[in-house]
């Protein structure tokens, strides 16, 4: 089965989201869409807090790779639309 496809049966998509300013000012941004196949709204909650942990202990074990880093963590309803052509 598909990546895309195994995506396509799960009822929320996951997602972490971050900005990072730069020293020269400027700043860069983006999202990342995880692989989790949840069905309820209580599986979604679940993966955010296990993602909140499992970046906060990064965060503490490589502090300046987060150096003026912000990450949210945010899961939306899945689409059947979205996975059609």
């Amino acid at each position: 089965m598909s990546e895309k496809h195994k995506l396509a049966s799960s009822a929320y998509l996951i997602y972490t989201c971050w900005t990072s300013v730069l020293d020269t000012g400027g700043s860069i941004a983006g999202s990342l869409q995880h692989d989790y196949i949840v069905q309820t709204e209580a599986e979604a909650e679940a993966a955010l807090t296990e993602l909140k942990t499992r970046a906060a202990d990064f965060q503490r074990a490589h502090p300046l790779l987060y150096k003026n880093t912000v990450n949210q963590y945010v899961y939306i309803k899945n689409r059947p639309e979205w996975w059609v052509r």
